[in-house]
């Protein structure tokens, strides 16, 4: 059968979050699906170096070139079209993210705007519908505009990220229960802790860690045999011209990318350690968060806390604060707040991380802090515990339900509680260790090879209607 899934989210420039969600999740479908064959599509008005490479599967991509805000507020928003499901040609259709598109509508009976061939939508959470202040304007509108209770009301099915995204889709949308299966997404294999030497400089070495094709859209091919992704080019073709075939071996990597994911890397864990210490200039003991600096993710409460910790415990003095993670949505505000705080010398904002470096910084770090407001899942944490990193989070939306027992819990808007957690961890060595046990045994549970399966199960099934 022919699958087609929407790709737009590995143009973005950065990976994080859902792009980087999509990308893990395909890259191991293909890996899995040696039968069914895949046409994916994005759009992009121009050259597009982000475009990703994954091994496996027999895969076409469609490129369409309309400039976004033409496509998505005119074309897709006013027109319905193109037709994406018609125009690929494909069996069902998957779309990893919520997003404008244009689908086939049945118009028949109560079945009139439902997409007319098999379809599935990811959500991975509803933050802008209960909490629309977190977001500027913008994306508001954006999201309005998009009108997300229209938008599931077109696919045939919804998968969740979580039961209590879950429960969002059903109170916020009107989407009955039956429609949605819960997906739990997974931790990377990079993810992991590492053997340290006795002698090494990082965290807190004292203790231990247990159809037919528009003319306005082009195609590239895969080689049938390796099943690796052609990349170029990615500009029109010329028409009297094929397009040109790249095959790139020795593992997955974006395209433009810095990272290779871990693949030919030959150097020890102690020395790639030390190397990316150096490169982010990281003090020797400290408290980590990585993720969007945004208000969503509570970072005024994490600095606030921080400084709580340093005025009411100084044996705790040494340990500095490091936030990393690229700037989101109303972040001024945070970094004023940092202006403000009498310890903003020991607190260190690092920006957004190459995903390479990811697993060494947890690995650095002596706790993990996420006290977010609210997650669709909040995949941070996981990826902190398969790393043998203690982690303190809130006990909002999904993440009881993610971390389960596995992490120190903390009311994410009491900052007294928040920097009690921390004191706990980083005095009390029994609480760490059995918190590092629970944390790793944790992680286990999540892995993409059983999302990709579960994802699989659903698409195929569609191939008997």
């Amino acid at each position: 059968m022919y699958i087609g899934i929407d790709i737009r989210t590995l143009m973005d420039a950065r990976y994080s979050g859902v792009s980087e969600y999509v990308f893990n999740l395909i890259k191991e479908m293909l890996n899995l699906d040696r039968e069914n064959e895949y046409r994916f599509f994005y759009n992009c008005f121009g050259d597009c170096p982000h475009l990703p490479l994954v091994a496996g599967g027999k895969v076409k991509i469609i490129k369409y070139n309309y400039p976004n805000k033409v496509l998505n507020y005119l074309f897709f928003k006013f027109f319905n079209y193109p037709k994406i499901d018609k125009e690929l040609g494909v069996d069902v259709l998957f779309m990893p993210h919520i997003n404008f598109i244009g689908l086939s509508p049945l118009d028949k009976g109560e079945e009139r705007g439902v997409a007319a061939r098999p379809s599935l939508i990811t959500v991975h959470d509803l933050s802008f519908l209960r909490y629309p202040e977190f977001f500027s304007w913008r994306k508001n509108f954006w999201h309005k505009m998009v009108n997300v209770k229209k938008l599931l009301n077109q696919f045939s099915q919804i998968v969740s990220v979580s039961e209590n995204t879950k429960r969002d889709i059903m109170e916020l949308c009107g989407v009955e229960p039956d429609k949605i299966k819960v997906i739990y997404s997974g931790v990377g294999k990079e993810y992991r802790k590492m053997t340290k030497s006795p002698a090494s400089t990082c965290g807190d070495c004292s203790s231990t860690r247990g159809g037919q094709i528009p003319m306005n859209k082009q195609i590239s091919n895969t080689n049938d045999q390796t099943g690796i992704i052609s990349s170029t080019p990615l500009t029109p073709f010329p028409p009297d011209r094929t397009p040109a075939r790249q095959i790139h071996s020795g593992g997955v990597v974006r395209a433009g990318g810095k990272g290779e994911f871990f693949k030919g890397k030959e150097y020890t864990d102690e020395r790639k350690l030390t190397e990316v210490k150096n490169k982010y200039s990281l003090p020797k003991k400290f408290i980590l968060y990585l993720g969007t600096i945004e208000p969503r993710k509570n970072v005024d409460g994490i600095m606030a806390a921080y400084n709580e910790l340093r005025i009411t415990s100084y044996e705790l003095r040494d340990y500095k604060l490091v936030i990393a993670g690229g700037r989101g949505w109303k972040s001024r505000g945070i970094y004023k707040e940092w202006e403000r705080s009498e310890f903003k010398n020991d607190i260190k904002f690092l920006g957004y991380i190459d995903p390479a470096d990811k697993v060494y910084l947890y690995n650095l770090a002596t706790v993990f802090v996420y006290p977010s407001f609210y997650e669709g899942f909040g995949l941070p944490p996981l990826e902190a515990m398969a790393c043998g990193l203690p982690v303190v989070s809130s006990f909002t939306s999904s993440l009881p339900e993610v971390v389960g027992d596995a992490s120190l819990m903390a009311d994410p808007y009491n900052v007294n509680d928040l920097a009690r957690a921390l004191a706990e961890i980083l005095t009390d060595n029994n609480l760490r260790n059995k918190l590092i046990g629970r944390g790793l045994e944790r992680a286990k549970k999540f892995t993409w090879e059983k999302a990709a399966r579960e994802y699989l199960k659903i698409l195929t099934s569609y191939e008997e209607v």
